[in-house]
Formats: structure tokens, C-alpha cells, sequence
């Protein structure tokens, strides 16, 4: 009823004024304006509208529209008659007030839900809109959910996508400063933990370059103006020919900041423009890929190697991913906290305390817990990605074996007991021979750790390019297993979420198997199956720290044995 009502308005509305054709296959509502009115603009959106041209022609029809409104069940319940010259204006506004308008002499107003006119009305319109998005972010701070508080905090920057779109960002700087500050405030509420500037920064950056998705609205907002306006120029200066002599002001300034941001490469050009315009999300990305890689230079190595690693492709699907108790996709308040730290770098312990499973000294950024093989944390973890890959594998109907023994060995003697099948299935290319089976070896390498620290410096995935190599030769598995029709794949996966490219390959044939046996999307599937193994993989770091932070008195032992050390070192040494 209410759409219907929306079409009627817009819809009669513009008929009667001569801007489109009465549909020949409905009845006309309204009289047709004679003659039609030279008006330059008359749109439409919801419930709102205006007209702009010659006074006149404004004027006549104001009063023509308001003749017929009443029989339609139609009311104005706001008209304002807005000259364009604002005080300087000599037109006489009595007629207007007349026909039932008030006046509007400041040249500032509100056009389809965007402000125009002077920076301190911009300012304060957009406020406005403001007031209710923080209310918003921070009732969701609140929640007592914190995995479902953070999901629905990446998405909040939206409710600004179309005021940055419309209204130049230094007219309203003030307000979206102040959204992104509530947005920060609400995000460290959800995580528990305060976040430094640069730390910022990469939680703002979108998951393909390291960050959180959270976006920054201040940060957005070159982007999203240079776009529409590039999107509109065509359309704005065939209705106002001086378009771009009285509006280019406001564009330059944009260009700039976004050309000083990005790369050499990724320059955008002047408008008007007869080369395709980037759109907004391609100029964001220049963006955010420009920033990150400053992060990354201006970072000392360990925490460029952080920023490098959950870069990686695949990285931060759990992020994405609704949460969920029924279907297992679900967190709690400390494994989002855990989670959110590894990302940003945050300690999560007090480092210089000995494993409580291994003995070796813990530190703060959580490296030697996700990689510690004590305590039964690598090998739970290892198995929460070979049991997803073997419940999809069942269902795409790959003939699935668990932990196939005896590959390698005599029928019936296990002398070996290597076992390189994780999960055996059948083969799924068109270019397998025979009956080939195919051994897929799970592996959850730590990118940040010892033996792969250095190569994540070289690129997010190289670690896991490297260790996959390195599984192929060992014990020349690869050769043996061939020698018996077995194609050997290892599959390696990052404990900060990242899938190496094989291993994201045969989860793209096995989703299609899944899809082509269950009629469903392909597509769909994959993302399926990438966001329960990264959130497997997250949740099983988070618990892994948790099992090894130090207890209270550990703790208080070690910070004790500190003090007395500093103690010893400033006593005065003693003559011999």
C-alpha cells in the first residue's frame, strides 16, 4: 500500500506537469498543465519532490498540482519556495505565500534527504542523521552477544554511504568525525581492549588488506563523492549547462586528496572525464590498498609480518560469517577478543611465563600458543579441518575414506604407518586416469611462527606455498603414492585463516561436486565450506591461548622473581 502510494504521488504528480507521458494504458488522474511548465528539474523519491526553474513556471505549478491534490486525498505537508539567490533574490515572494509556500530566503536546503547551501547548514543537517546512526552503533555496543555485536557493527558505515555520496565531505567533516569516533569507541567495547591509531587504521582496512572491515566514514567519503559526482556529471550538465563552472569548486579539492593517497597507478583523472570513471568501490580499494602497504612500511618486521599474514586470501571469513549457534558458526565474548587481538596486534598475555604444557617461554602476541605441540591444541585443530573437508566430500559423493591406513604399506602388514590421507576421495578432474584416488593431507601451519616467520615477510602465503612443497618431499611421499594411484595433495591452511591456493582449488571441485549433488550454487558452497574451516581455525587459536594464559599466582611468582632481579641488579657491589 505504501509503494502504491509512493507511485501514485510520483507517478500522477509528473504526468500533470508534463514530464512524462500519460501511460495510454491507465486512465489519466489529473489534468495536464497548459501550457507545460519550462521547468528544469521536478524529481521525485518516496514521498518527497521539488521543482526548480523559472519563478513562473514554478509558481503555475505549485498552483496546478495543489487544484487537484485535495480530490486525490493528497496534502502538502511542507512547501517551501526557495530562491536560488538566497537574499539577493528580487523575485516577489508574496505570490508563493499565496498559493500556500513559506519562504526560504537563506539558499539553503534539503534536496532528496541531502543538504545544500552553506557549510554550517550542511553541518548541521548531516548532524541530524548522525544522532540517530550513534544511537544506533551504540545500542549495539551494548549488546550482550559480542560475535553478534561485531557483526552488525561492519555494517553501520552504510547508513553514511549516501550523505558522503551527496554532500562534499568537508562540509560535514565535523559529524562524520564524530560517527567514526563513536564507532571506535563501540568496536572497543565489543573486544574489551583499547586500540592505538595505527591499530585503527588496519580494523578499518577491508579483510582482503589485512583489516577488520569496519570502515572509517571520514576515510570513505573522497571516495564515494568523486564517484557520484563522476557517475551524475553528464546527466547534471545537460539540465544546467554552467554545471561545471559553478560546481568544479567543490570536486577539485576531492581529486586531490584521493591522488595524494593512492598509488601512481591507480590515479584518478580530472572531471569531466570521457575515460571510464572508477567506480567507488575500485578508488576505496586504491585507497586501502595505498594505506595498508604504509602500514606495513612504517611497522616494525614482527608486526609487518602480522599485517602481511592476515592479508592473505580467505583471511577474516569468519568475520563475515552470520553468527550462529544453531549451525555451529558462533563465538564467544573471549574468542572474539582473543580473535580481534591476533589481528591488531594487541598482547593477549603478559609475556615470560613458561607453558603450563610444554615448559617454553610464553609470549604476548600469542605466537608460541598457536603453535605449541603440547596439550593436544595442534592436533584438535588439524582434525576440525580434516572432519569439515570429510563431511563435504560425503556429500558431494566422492566415495569418502577417513584416515585410510595401509596406502604405503604391504595389504594387511603396517610397518610404516604413514598414513598421507587425512581424507581419501575419489579423483574429480576429467583428466584423472582409471580409478585415481586422491589423499588430501590437512595441514594448519602457523604463519607467525618459528620456520615460517621470515617467509611471511616475503608474501602472505609463501609459508604455506613453501610447507606444501616441503610435504610433497618428505619421505618422497608424492612419488610413493603415485606408485601405488594415488595423487597426493596437501592442503595447508594459516592458523590466522589464510588457504593456500591448492588447497583453495580442491575445495572449489569438491563444492562443485557438493552443488551439482544437492542442485544448489556452487559458489555458495565454497563460501560455506572457507567460513566454517576459518572459523574452526579461529576458535581453536582463541582456545588454544586461553588454555595457556598464566593463572593469577603464576603471574604474581613471575612478576616477583622480576623484582627481585632489578633489586639485585641496583645493590652496590661489594669489595673484595
Amino acid at each position: 500500500m505504501i509503494g502504491a502510494g509512493h507511485a501514485l504521488v510520483q507517478r500522477v504528480l509528473a504526468e500533470s506537469l508534463g514530464r512524462v507521458e500519460v501511460d495510454p494504458r491507465t486512465t489519466p488522474l489529473a489534468p495536464v498543465l497548459q501550457p507545460k511548465p519550462a521547468l528544469d528539474m521536478a524529481p521525485g523519491f518516496a514521498d518527497d519532490g521539488f521543482f526548480a526553474g523559472p519563478s513562473q513556471d514554478v509558481l503555475a505549478s505549485i498552483r496546478h498540482v495543489s487544484s487537484f491534490m485535495p480530490r486525490l486525498g493528497l496534502t502538502f505537508s511542507r512547501l517551501e519556495a526557495i530562491p536560488s539567490a538566497g537574499e539577493s533574490s528580487n523575485i516577489d515572494m508574496q505570490p508563493f505565500i499565496d498559493a500556500g509556500c513559506t519562504g526560504n530566503l537563506t539558499a539553503c536546503v534539503s534536496v532528496m534527504k541531502s543538504p545544500i547551501g552553506s557549510a554550517a547548514y550542511c553541518e548541521s543537517e548531516v548532524s541530524k542523521r548522525v544522532d540517530k546512526a550513534v544511537a544506533i552503533v551504540k545500542a549495539i555496543s551494548q549488546l550482550p552477544d559480542q560475535h553478534c555485536a561485531l557483526y552488525l557493527l561492519r555494517f553501520q558505515v552504510g547508513r553514511l554511504d549516501y550523505i558522503i555520496r551527496t554532500t562534499p565531505a568537508a562540509s560535514c567533516a565535523i559529524s562524520l568525525k564524530r560517527f567514526d569516533d563513536c564507532v571506535r569507541s563501540a568496536y572497543e567495547n565489543i573486544v574489551g581492549f583499547s586500540v592505538s591509531d595505527p591499530q585503527w587504521d588496519q580494523a578499518c582496512l577491508p579483510t582482503k588488506h589485512g583489516g577488520a572491515g569496519l570502515r572509517s566514514v571520514s576515510k570513505s567519503s573522497a571516495a564515494a563523492y568523486y564517484a557520484s559526482r563522476g557517475a551524475t556529471w553528464e546527466r547534471c550538465e545537460a539540465i544546467f549547462p554552467d554545471y561545471a563552472r559553478l560546481m568544479d569548486d567543490q570536486v577539485r579539492p576531492v581529486e586531490s586528496h584521493i591522488n595524494a593517497t593512492v598509488l601512481a597507478e591507480c590515479q584518478v583523472p580530472p572531471l569531466p572525464c570521457d575515460t571510464g570513471i572508477p567506480s567507488q568501490q575500485r578508488i576505496s580499494h586504491s585507497m586501502s590498498s595505498a594505506l595498508a602497504l604504509v602500514l606495513q612500511q612504517q611497522a616494525e618486521p614482527f608486526d609487518r609480518a602480522r599485517l602481511i599474514a592476515y592479508s592473505a586470501p580467505m583471511v577474516g571469513r569468519w568475520l563475515a560469517a552470520a553468527p550462529s549457534k544453531t549451525i555451529d558458526m558462533h563465538m564467544t565474548g573471549a574468542e572474539v577478543a582473543i580473535a580481534s587481538s591476533l589481528h591488531l596486534g594487541v598482547d593477549v598475555m603478559k609475556g615470560g611465563c613458561p607453558c603450563r604444557f610444554c615448559g617454553a617461554v610464553l609470549d604476548s602476541k600469542g605466537v608460541h600458543p598457536a603453535s605449541c605441540m603440547a596439550g593436544g591444541d595442534v592436533t584438535l585443530r588439524h582434525n576440525l579441518v580434516r572432519n569439515i573437508l570429510y563431511r563435504y566430500s560425503l556429500r558431494g559423493q566422492l566415495n569418502a575414506e577417513l584416515e585410510k591406513a595401509g596406502i604405503l604399506d604391504e595389504y594387511g602388514v603396517f610397518v610404516d604407518l604413514c598414513r598421507p590421507a587425512d581424507v581419501m576421495i575419489d579423483a574429480m578432474d576429467d583428466t584423472s586416469r582409471g580409478h585415481e584416488r586422491v589423499a588430501l593431507d590437512i595441514k594448519v601451519i602457523n604463519a607467525l611462527g618459528a620456520g615460517h616467520y621470515l617467509d611471511t615477510l616475503d608474501g602472505p602465503l609463501v609459508a604455506a606455498a613453501k610447507y606444501r612443497e616441503q610435504s610433497c618431499n618428505r619421505a618422497n611421499v608424492r612419488t610413493r603414492c603415485a606408485a601405488v594411484g594415488v595423487r597426493y595433495e596437501p592442503l595447508v591452511f594459516t592458523t590466522q585463516g589464510g588457504c593456500e591456493k591448492h588447497a583453495e582449488a580442491i575445495i572449489s571441485q569438491i563444492a562443485d561436486k557438493v552443488a551439482k549433488a544437492e542442485c544448489r550454487d556452487a559458489g555458495k558452497i565454497k563460501a560455506e565450506m572457507l567460513q566454517t574451516i576459518c572459523m574452526s581455525i579461529m576458535r581453536s587459536v582463541a582456545k588454544a591461548i586461553a588454555r595457556r594464559r598464566p593463572r593469577a599466582r603464576a603471574q604474581a611468582g613471575a612478576e616477583a622473581d622480576a623484582l627481585l632481579t632489578e633489586i639485585s641488579c641496583l645493590e652496590e657491589p661489594v669489595d673484595d
